[in-house]
């Protein structure tokens, strides 16, 4: 079941200050997909934090738009070790591993890594699950507060992991 209360608890570490950098779009039942009608695109289909609970106290899910001036997210998938190579921030915990969420300092372009993209940087015009939201289970904060990330630092903690094949996934300036 969605929680309410565990997205009144991510607003607050975000800060009131913040709540301008927050996108959110609506998103079907115990899904990842968005709330749209055929030939209608989820970008426009930005919703309030009013309305967001209105969803989850309903049972839909709602989720959290990257943007280069909001928020930036790194998907985490089956890959534990690796969130911990990353600045200290927000974690979330999802259904199939962790969300790093982080203050976007500019950063405009999307990444992938990995075999099966097990470590996705979404950045610009790509989104996750909120806080709150249920895909399996409930994504809840598991630690943290938000901070800035930038392309160096996502560099730094990429450098050095390989793949399952034991190919590196960042070589210097893959970012």
């Amino acid at each position: 079941m969605t929680s309410v209360s565990e997205f009144i608890k991510f607003l607050k570490i975000l800060g009131k200050e913040n709540l301008n950098r927050l996108y959110i779009i609506p998103c079907r039942r115990k899904s990842k997909r968005p709330l749209v009608g055929r030939g209608e695109s989820w970008l426009e289909k930005r919703i309030t934090i009013k309305k967001a609970v209105e969803m989850l106290r309903k049972g839909y899910n709602i989720a959290f738009v990257a943007k280069p001036d909001g928020l930036l997210f790194i998907d985490v998938d089956n890959r534990f070790e690796i969130i911990n190579r990353f600045p200290d921030t927000l974690v979330v915990e999802t259904n199939k591993g962790y969300h790093l969420y982080y203050f976007n300092t500019g950063i405009k372009r999307n990444y992938r890594f990995g075999v099966n993209y097990e470590i996705e940087v979404r950045a610009n015009n790509q989104y996750v699950v909120g806080v709150g939201s249920e895909v399996e289970k409930v994504y809840r904060v598991k630690r943290g507060k938000i901070s800035a990330i930038n392309a160096e630092d996502i560099r730094k903690a990429l450098v050095g992991v390989t793949n399952e094949y034991g190919k590196y996934i960042c070589k210097g300036r893959c970012v």
